[in-house]
């Protein structure tokens, strides 16, 4: 069975000769959260080993905390009537 994890695929590509392009991690990870991926996403495909380095990009997704909240105050009025 192939390895798929991320650092694998690129190794991947790179040993078949694919060309690969520089893009910045932080747009990379900027662009991952913005688009709603989760931290732990993004936390493992950059290769970041806590979440320290990656929760620097949580406030570009104020929209999907809100979300979360929103599922959290239903819980509390669907358990307390």
């Amino acid at each position: 069975m192939r390895d798929r994890s991320p650092t694998s695929v690129l190794a991947q590509n790179q040993n078949a000769g694919a060309k690969t392009i520089s893009i910045h991690t932080s747009s990379v990870a900027s662009n991952l959260v913005a688009r709603g991926r989760s931290l732990y996403e993004v936390m493992t495909l950059l290769g970041h080993s806590d979440y320290e380095m990656t929760t620097r990009y949580a406030h570009l997704a104020p929209g999907h905390l809100q979300e979360a909240v929103e599922v959290l105050q239903s819980a509390a009025k669907a358990a307390h009537p």
